[in-house]
């Protein structure tokens, strides 16, 4: 198997953990309210993850210079980051908030291009347009459809979404910029996980006036939906995609991304009942024609369609 081959498979899985993970979250929090959720589901990620990182920092020591970036890092993916998810997905649905989060490669190409100056051909412009407008399409349909006052809060939820798509593509960006032989993706998820249950904890205690619910006296669904979140979608999906990152280019990960709304469209219907409107299929067309224009990766559907007529 070929490292690129490898890092695709490491892709694929943090795209499955992570698509499942919106109707999850969506469910979960009707038993637990959003940054005492966050707290506990980074504080189980912790402690699974503390005799790992003790044993890794062993033998893969890092410089004291480079704790500054990794804290970074840690704030942009999980409190910054996972703020903008958790606020978002409490208001709008799970379709409507997996559709827009899959949305990060598109601004992190527009980010490469002001940051980076990458250069982008007139059809990755046209794409990124037609989705970009897709995009805006899908945030404010809730309004189209029901008008301001019946649709306030969902679209206040897509912004907040919105607000993700942003600090994704800052901590992607600067991850890439950051990997140097010293700094290794474990080191980047291991302590993003440790910034994650320190800063929740206020933001926890806030929430809550003070009464943070004990994790043995919550609900069965609120334990396994911070189980989820932790295990997989906290330790498996953040190292699988690092690992990935780190074999590839970073719009080629988040190309993955893409398939966020199609393994959480079965659950998102069949589990939590919601439904779709045509209004919605509009934006999802802008954005999936779009999407194709400007991120179609032929190399990619070589190795996964074509592979045994590519040498490794």
């Amino acid at each position: 198997m070929s490292p690129r081959f490898a890092a695709y498979l490491f892709l694929l899985t943090a795209s499955l953990i992570w698509g499942v993970a919106g109707p999850v979250i969506k469910y979960t929090l009707s038993y637990l309210p959003p940054f005492s959720f966050l707290f506990w589901r980074f504080l189980v990620t912790a402690v699974i993850t503390l005799p790992f990182f003790l044993w890794y920092i062993k033998k893969h020591p890092i410089s004291s210079k480079f704790i500054p970036r990794l804290v970074a890092l840690g704030l942009l993916s999980t409190t910054i980051n996972l703020s903008f998810v958790f606020l978002g997905f409490n208001k709008t649905t799970a379709l409507q908030g997996t559709l827009i989060t899959a949305m990060t490669p598109v601004f992190i190409a527009i980010g490469g291009v002001l940051f980076l100056r990458e250069r982008v051909t007139r059809r990755e412009q046209l794409g990124i347009a037609l989705a970009i407008g897709g995009t805006i399409f899908t945030v404010v349909e809730p309004l189209l459809r029901n008008g301001f006052r019946g649709a306030i809060d969902t679209t206040l939820g897509n912004l907040f979404l919105l607000g993700y798509n942003l600090s994704w593509m800052a901590y992607v960006l600067l991850s890439k910029h950051w990997q140097q032989e010293e700094i290794r993706p474990f080191h980047i998820t291991s302590i993003a996980f440790f910034v994650g249950a320190i800063t929740f904890l206020p933001l926890a205690f806030f929430e809550t006036s003070g009464k943070i619910p004990r994790f043995d006296l919550l609900p069965l669904q609120a334990i396994l939906g911070i189980l989820y979140m932790a295990i997989l979608s906290g330790f498996v999906g953040y190292l699988a995609y690092q690992i990935g990152l780190r074999k590839v280019e970073a719009g080629e990960a988040d190309v993955f991304n893409y398939l966020h709304p199609v393994w959480a469209a079965a659950p998102s219907i069949l589990w939590l009942g919601e439904t779709t409107s045509p209004t919605f299929f509009v934006g999802a067309i802008l954005i999936a024609i779009g999407v194709f224009i400007a991120q179609y990766r032929p190399r990619l559907l070589r190795y996964f369609f074509l592979r045994k007529h590519i040498p490794a």
